[in-house]
């Protein structure tokens, strides 16, 4: 069997050694980018929830403490009489007109009366005290939210905050609502997500979707779209905890990481969608990286493998060539050609010389 040079040895162990070390680091980077990635993935979504969510809860408080500071003011005028519908349409009005974030504000009394802020006046088929948003609150001690509904007003799809309004014997003189269009709302979760796939929508506490950046699934006319007709992936969202993250498939077959936040003292949620078609690609480049980097940290390896044996050991091989030429009876050999990069190679290359010289 024939042996290998020593040079041959030498860059076939440390091709090995190299590739096996290279190998080995690649594959924890490789690991490590998608485990991270993945957090990363998983970290904006937490975080885009809860930003929806705190901005969502800011904009329903503004609403609720307007509405709990006009039910008391407006409380002690309507029981003594003093505060006529035309008054308190004009007050109203005032009210809306003077703020960005209020759409309508209405009056509902025990009368069947509505007065709005718009000078809407329903037909008479409309039944103020048997509206949602009035039963709604009189059973209800603070501020009720209705579950999202076209509007008859403004056949906007639309949440209501009402509240109802007392006398000082706790007997009920009627109800003030603040309607809240779902669209505002969808146009601002739009804002929130950083990714361009990725998007925030709103729930109830049920699954109902109350504002979503697809059409097809915001509230219609006497029709509300629940997560679990969406996707049965969703039905596990209804129980995850807030800054949980699971991975679903929307109803367009994406794939998602997604996390919910509840709103405080709502029944509302925000679900923000970060797309998995993202981690994928961030993680293929980054594996393409580390195999390119992978490819160079050979080459550059065995490219010194290569200097260092053509420097230290082909002076070696070629001593050891002299030496055969020797041994086959041929005793004038030239050493001039073998370089002597080293101590030992000099001393080696001069003995050479000496056997040669006198045999």
């Amino acid at each position: 069997m024939k042996k290998l040079t020593l040079g041959t040895q030498i860059r076939l162990i440390f091709s090995v050694v190299v590739i096996g070390i290279l190998l080995c680091s690649t594959t924890f980077n490789i690991v490590d980018i998608i485990f991270d990635t993945i957090e990363v993935a998983s970290n904006t979504s937490v975080n885009e929830a809860q930003i929806a969510a705190n901005e969502l809860k800011a904009s329903l408080v503004e609403r609720t403490s307007l509405i709990e500071g006009l039910a008391i003011q407006f409380s002690g005028g309507l029981e003594r009489g003093s505060i006529t519908n035309e008054a308190l349409q004009g007050y109203l009005s005032t009210q809306t007109n003077s703020r960005t974030n209020i759409n309508e504000m209405y009056f509902g009394n025990t009368n069947n009366e509505l007065i709005s802020s718009s000078g809407w006046s329903p037909d008479a088929s409309y039944d103020v005290i048997s509206r949602d948003w009035y039963v709604g609150a009189i059973n209800t001690s603070g501020i009720y939210i209705t579950a999202p509904y076209v509007d008859a007003m403004s056949g906007e799809a639309t949440i209501t905050l009402s509240k109802k309004v007392l006398s000082s014997t706790n007997e009920v003189l009627g109800v003030l609502a603040i309607d809240v269009y779902l669209d505002e709302i969808r146009d601002s979760l739009i804002g929130v997500s950083n990714s361009s796939e990725g998007y925030v929508f709103m729930i109830m506490d049920d699954g109902t979707v109350v504002a979503h950046p697809f059409e097809e699934y915001m509230p219609k006319l006497n029709s509300n779209m629940n997560l679990v007709e969406i996707n049965d992936s969703y039905s596990a969202m209804l129980t995850l905890a807030d800054g949980a993250v699971i991975k679903i498939e929307n109803g367009h077959g994406d794939d998602y990481y997604s996390s919910v936040r509840s709103i405080e003292d709502t029944p509302f949620k925000v679900v923000a969608n970060y797309p998995a078609s993202e981690v994928r690609v961030n993680i293929f480049e980054e594996v393409w990286t580390c195999i390119i980097l992978l490819t160079v940290g050979f080459l550059v390896v065995w490219l010194v493998i290569v200097i260092v044996i053509k420097k230290f050991i082909a002076p070696l091989e070629d001593v050891v060539k002299a030496l055969d030429e020797i041994k086959n009876g041929n005793l004038n050999v030239q050493t001039a050609h073998i370089q002597m990069p080293n101590k030992e190679i000099t001393n080696l290359v001069n003995s050479l010389q000496v056997v040669s010289s006198t045999m």
